[in-house]
């Protein structure tokens, strides 16, 4: 099972790359469209590869970068997750 951790951090990332390889990934990629240059960094050194778009200075918050940028709950992720797989 997927760590349940507050999904936007970069801490929940490192969770995630983590989790990936002790189930035997070989590569793990991260994506984000923003982050600070601090958490891009960190987040470099534990990934094998890391793509983001923007890491604006000053970083503030995540939604500061988005016209709409509602909370979703755990069901609709793992709801949606499970429509891709399917």
């Amino acid at each position: 099972e997927i760590p349940k951790r507050d999904w936007s951090s970069d801490v929940c990332s490192s969770d995630l790359v983590r989790w990936a390889r002790a189930r035997g990934a070989d590569r793990v990629v991260l994506a984000a469209p923003v982050a600070s240059a601090q958490a891009a960094e960190r987040l470099r050194r534990e990934a094998d590869a890391l793509v983001v778009l923007a890491t604006p200075d000053p970083f503030v918050a995540v939604g500061d970068h988005y016209d709409r940028f509602e909370q979703v709950s755990d069901a609709e992720v793992i709801a949606a997750l499970d429509r891709e797989a399917a």
